[in-house]
């Protein structure tokens, strides 16, 4: 698989993400996503340190960690409200 091959699949599996953590948050699942989510942050991790990116594989990959992170900063940020209203 090459490296534009594997940049779309994190894309897929980041919108399955947001897809899987907006039904987790509406009851439709009752387990967190984790595993999807240790998946596409295992791939990033490998994929950043990775020397042989050109820059176009470059600058598509600091796109999807920058959605990444905005949605798993919002994720955390949901899970803490709910928490703090269970207690």
């Amino acid at each position: 698989m090459d490296v534009f091959e594997r940049l779309a699949k994190i894309e897929e599996d980041l919108r399955v993400l947001g897809r899987d953590y907006d039904q987790y948050f509406a009851g439709g699942l009752k387990t967190e996503p984790f595993a999807l989510l240790s998946r596409v942050e295992r791939e990033i991790q490998t994929l950043s340190v990775d020397p042989t990116l050109n820059t176009a594989q470059r600058f598509k990959l600091n796109t999807i960690m920058a959605r990444f992170h905005v949605n798993k900063t919002r994720w955390q940020k949901i899970l803490r409200q709910r928490e703090q209203l269970a207690d």
